[in-house]
This record gives C-alpha cells, sequence and structure tokens, in this order.
C-alpha cells in the first residue's frame, strides 16, 4: 500500500515512475500488488479489503500432492538440479506440509 498518495503532486508519469521504483526495491516479491490509497480521504481504501480476502484465500490454498509434483517435474526438465561432486540431486517427490489455518471474526 502506498499511502498518503493525495498528498503528493502528481503528473501523467507519477504513478509509473513510483511503481517501477517499488518494483526495482521489492524486486524480490514480483507477485506483490501495489495499490495506492489515502487513508485521510478513503480513496481505494475498500480495494483494500479485497486484497486483504485475497491473500487470505492465497495462505490457505492447499495444493495436492500429485499437482507439485507436475510442477516439479516441469520444472526439472527445464532446468536440471545443481550436482554435487557430479551426482545429480533426484527429487522423488514434494507434498505441501501444512497452511495457514483460517481464523474467522465475526464483529
Amino acid at each position: 500500500m502506498v499511502n498518503k498518495w493525495d498528498a503528493l503532486e502528481k503528473n501523467d508519469r507519477t504513478m509509473r515512475e513510483y511503481e517501477n521504483e517499488l518494483r526495482r526495491i521489492l524486486s524480490f516479491m514480483p507477485y506483490a500488488q501495489t495499490m495506492y490509497i489515502s487513508a485521510l480521504t478513503g480513496q481505494r481504501v475498500e480495494k483494500l479489503f479485497d486484497a486483504i480476502d485475497t491473500v487470505i484465500a492465497n495462505q490457505t490454498l492447499r495444493i495436492a500432492t500429485g499437482v507439485l509434483n507436475e510442477i516439479v517435474t516441469e520444472a526439472v526438465a527445464m532446468q536440471q538440479p545443481p550436482s554435487d561432486k557430479g551426482k545429480r540431486l533426484k527429487i522423488y517427490y514434494i507434498t505441501q506440509v501444512s497452511v495457514k489455518r483460517r481464523l474467522l471474526l465475526f464483529l
């Protein structure tokens, strides 16, 4: 979230320049969504709650072992794992150990 967006003097390139700088700084999180809000005026704050719901849904998502194994098989086909002393790493299977449990609040 980029807050105080209403307080910034903007032109036709401001958002694109900020977005590029954020992407550069947060290059380790290319999936991160950027939103420009104003807590003071409430501008785009409602979209924040939609984003929170999406994060919660993704955090509690369970992926089947078969699907994970297909993904790893395709990844290994594209890029072989490194070798150690001439011996290739073998990945037999992958599984998701757990997911974040959903906490329900009733207000």
